[in-house]
């Protein structure tokens, strides 16, 4: 696949303190990146997705264990099979 022309999504000054808008930027910028460019600005979307995901974990006092447990639980399942597991 050939790169192509890309530029981040920038915040908008109005949106830059929501906390909804920042994870939903990111997400969008990550896709971008995976879908039109290489492999290093791929990487420096992906560490902006995760360093969200650490940090809304630690808020949340999930461990990593925790989440290493719940995709282990998972592996075999179909994503649809796994979703209607959960409880609501």
């Amino acid at each position: 696949m050939t790169d192509v022309a890309y530029e981040p999504i920038p915040i908008s000054p109005d949106s830059s303190k929501n906390a909804e808008n920042e994870k939903y930027h990111t997400f969008v910028n990550l896709a971008l990146a995976l879908a039109a460019q290489g492999k290093e600005e791929s990487a420096a979307e992906a560490a902006d997705m995760l360093c969200h995901i650490l940090v809304g974990l630690r808020a949340k006092g999930v461990s990593l264990e925790e989440v290493s447990t719940a995709l282990k639980a998972r592996q075999g399942v179909s994503g649809l099979d796994e979703k209607a597991s959960r409880s609501s």
